[in-house]
């Protein structure tokens, strides 16, 4: 039990860390309190629930291992013990992330009518934690060689334009200006993973770029779509790590912090895709992305 509570340890500390933010918004907003206590109840079910059934894998694991040991040699079993829990972690967390859309939604119904500045507020943290749990799983699926591409020909419109109207309110409240004229021009792509992509380096782009101005062009001859924002930039020493996992920098008038996880993701569906990826910035004067798409979708 204690070593499966030291390798819950990520699970216990985002049920404490959700029910804190829940206990919070209630006491600040002033929620009903049978409302706030049946969410609190909700969360703890729900966490209780995810950890007996890890709890239950676990030691179905452990019984598996002790019978397949006996039967095979150690070269094999470890092969297979391998692959056996890297499945078994992805279907967990694949779950787990599926499922914890549910009190994201129901927070987005208990801030209805709250006043316009705190409702915005909001609205900006629960896109953030939703764009987290898209990173997470994307990069579940991205390293997971069985999963096949689906490629096939869409138009990059088909793609920006959802992002835009899902970051909508994210512009206005940053005051960011969008420089953007619909690209009717199809690639041969993943639209889902490369939507994916390019959601990423806008969210970048509006986080850099906050109170400036965001341009997303695409030149045909080159099949390259570029997002470049005036914002602060990064660094010259900053630019060989951006998209090392775990990098962060500062950005935005508050000096947030950020992930370090977004250009990652990048990087590694721009390997998966065969979508070169180059960024450029200089400090002061705002970053570009370019994203290169394969230039055969109708030749």
């Amino acid at each position: 039990m204690k070593d499966f509570l030291k390798h819950q340890r990520l699970t216990l500390v985002t049920m404490a860390f959700t029910l804190v933010v829940f206990f919070l918004l209630g006491f600040l907003f002033d929620l009903d309190v049978m409302v706030v206590r049946f969410l609190l109840l909700f969360l703890v079910f729900f966490y209780g629930l995810i950890l007996l059934i890890a709890y239950w894998l676990a030691r179905r694991e452990v019984d598996y291992q002790k019978l397949y040991r006996e039967s095979q040699d150690k070269a094999e079993a470890d092969r297979v013990q391998t692959d056996l829990a890297k499945q078994e972690q992805e279907g967990y967390f694949l779950t787990w992330l599926h499922q914890i859309k549910t009190p994201i939604a129901a927070a987005k119904l208990l801030i209805q009518d709250l006043d316009a500045k705190t409702k915005a507020d909001l609205e900006g943290q629960l896109l953030a934690i939703e764009n987290y749990t898209t990173m997470a799983l994307t990069y579940l699926k991205v390293n997971n060689e069985q999963k096949n591409l689906q490629i096939k020909a869409v138009s990059l419109d088909a793609m920006i334009a959802p992002l835009l109207k899902k970051y909508r309110r994210i512009f206005i409240n940053s005051r960011t200006r969008l420089h953007y004229q619909a690209i009717p021009d199809h690639v041969m792509t993943d639209p889902t993973l490369s939507e994916i992509m390019i959601e990423q380096v806008l969210n970048n782009a509006l986080k850099y770029g906050e109170g400036g101005d965001i341009w997303i062009t695409y030149q045909a001859d080159q099949a390259c779509l570029t997002i470049k924002d005036n914002g602060r930039g990064i660094k010259a020493s900053d630019l060989p790590k951006v998209f090392d996992q775990g990098y962060s920098a500062f950005m935005g008038k508050s000096l947030r912090r950020s992930t370090g996880i977004g250009l990652f993701l990048v990087k590694q569906l721009a390997e998966r895709l065969d979508q070169p990826v180059e960024l450029d910035s200089i400090w002061g004067q705002g970053t570009t992305v370019r994203i290169y798409f394969h230039q055969d979708a109708f030749r």
